[in-house]
């Protein structure tokens, strides 16, 4: 994350000349995140919003045992778990073969990232909880609120850890009332 987040701020500095927000959903949470952080530090323009979806507040540490390194097997069941991937494209292993590498490293970027302190932000930072997120669980997303001194929303979806498939209307309509 360390080498990718400086590369990502770089590239999409043309696009901070109008108002923007970030979004991001699991390790998209922590992207979003770290990358405004980044766009901090280098003085440049930040998102008028930060929202955050079933991503573990950054210094809450993970307790649970890493996936990125565990067994072929291990991954497709927690995969299976988690109801993101459709059950086809499981059942097929040369699909898995092409997959799997990206979802370890995936998995990886997000169980090994090492909190450091820095103030928090002053915009509006709102995040999304599943209420059956077996991966990060709602007492790990409610930490985020000490990553803002401004207004801090949380607002807790039905499903899993992909409640924004199951969820998605709701959750664009979450989006844009955040945003207005």
């Amino acid at each position: 994350m360390d080498a990718f987040i400086p590369v990502m701020a770089e590239g999409l500095r043309p696009l901070f000349d109008r108002p923007f927000a970030f979004f991001g959903h699991s390790l998209g949470g922590q992207l979003a995140f770290q990358l405004a952080r980044e766009l901090r530090r280098r003085g440049d323009p930040l998102p008028s919003q930060l929202i955050v979806s079933a991503a573990r507040a950054p210094h809450v540490s993970n307790l649970r045992r890493a996936f990125y390194d565990r067994s072929r097997e291990e991954l497709l069941d927690q995969l299976k778990r988690l109801s993101g991937t459709p059950a086809e494209v499981l059942a097929s292993d040369e699909l898995m073969d092409l997959m799997l590498p990206a979802i370890r490293a995936d998995f990886e970027m997000s169980e090994t990232i090492e909190w450091a302190h820095e103030d928090a932000f002053d915009i509006p930072l709102t995040a999304f909880a599943g209420d059956r997120d077996q991966l990060v669980e709602r007492h790990e997303i409610e930490p985020w609120r000490t990553q803002t001194t401004n207004r801090f929303t949380m607002n807790v979806f039905h499903g899993g850890h992909f409640f924004i498939n199951d969820c998605r209307d709701q959750v664009i309509q979450q989006i844009v009332q955040a945003l207005t």
